[in-house]
């Protein structure tokens, strides 16, 4: 449920990496690859298994195959999914991933609303998921530069001050990732039972 994009070579000079997963593991070795997570190639198959279940009117298994995506499709929104300092361990941030991802959050969760958007079909949907991989992977330093800030208010990271502090710093670009995830995960449902 993650990939440290950063530690592709070719992602921190050209932007994106190869979507075959095979020829990724031609170039670095099954061992890199699988260390540095393989988000993209499980949110693919929990969709292509979602389309099948759906061709079959298998709802019970649909159901299953829904959630799973839902959790890869969120995992994709989440900047610390999404590289290699996922916990902050390489900036003096260690922790922040659970202070943004959950503690945050629950101090904070009825300040984010979204309320829809027009669905489009998806022409492709492997690049679909690298793209907005690609998309909120950029948010990485600004969560590190939010926690630095957070830490400076108050050391104690369970503090109101803390989470309040951080949430400031945060709030616009996490309400964004939010609606994007609801949003890709709409469309991804929908697109799956138009091609089922």
């Amino acid at each position: 449920h993650y990939i440290d994009v950063d530690s592709y070579s070719e992602f921190l000079a050209d932007g994106a990496i190869s979507e075959s997963l095979d020829d990724l593991i031609a170039q670095h070795g099954s061992y890199f690859v699988y260390d540095n997570g393989v988000l993209p190639w499980a949110t693919l198959n929990a969709y292509d298994s979602l389309r099948e279940c759906m061709k079959r009117y298998d709802w019970e298994k649909a159901k299953f195959f829904a959630a799973d995506l839902g959790h890869y499709v969120a995992d994709g929104h989440m900047p610390l999914h999404l590289t290699k300092n996922y916990n902050g361990q390489l900036t003096g941030n260690t922790g922040i991933h659970s202070r943004y991802e959950s503690t945050m959050i629950n101090a904070h969760i009825g300040e984010i609303n979204y309320s829809g958007e027009d669905l489009s079909t998806i022409d492709n949907v492997s690049s679909y998921v690298f793209n907005y991989i690609y998309t909120h992977y950029v948010y990485v330093d600004s969560v590190i530069a939010a926690d630095d800030y957070a830490q400076s208010i108050s050391s104690n990271t369970s503090s109101s001050a803390y989470k309040n502090a951080l949430w400031e710093k945060t709030a616009d670009f996490t309400n964004v990732l939010f609606k994007n995830a609801s949003h890709a995960m709409a469309e991804l449902l929908y697109n799956a039972w138009l091609e089922a």
